[in-house]
């Protein structure tokens, strides 16, 4: 299922991001006592159907539940990955090669 460009599905994502995940990964997801879902990496994968996984099973032995544990339906599941691909986007190659000249001024002052 692809919502990545649904805004309705991210939406309702966000709203319940906030209910069900904020308390642990924070208002903004940058984390509390769960990660920062804000990078794109993601230890247990970082695919839509591992992330689906990840939050349907749960991470055993840690503080994640499963959504399967509350009432999380598939659906706003994948509304909350939605939600959660917009927070960080790829970066692009202008931002990880940088500015040369930019660099070499910085560094010699001129």
């Amino acid at each position: 299922m692809h919502l990545a460009i649904d805004a309705q599905a991210i939406d309702q994502g966000q709203q319940l991001f906030r209910l069900s995940c904020a308390s642990c990964h924070g208002l903004n997801a940058k984390g509390l006592r769960g990660p920062d879902l804000t990078t794109g990496q993601w230890i247990r994968g970082g695919s839509d159907s591992q992330l689906f996984r990840t939050i349907m099973q749960g991470i055993p032995g840690t503080d994640m539940p499963g959504a399967q544990i509350g009432d999380a339906t598939p659906d706003q599941v994948w509304a909350v990955i939605a939600y959660l691909r917009t927070l960080s986007g790829p970066a692009s190659e202008e931002d990880t090669r940088g500015n040369a000249q930019n660099g070499e001024t910085l560094f010699w002052g001129k």
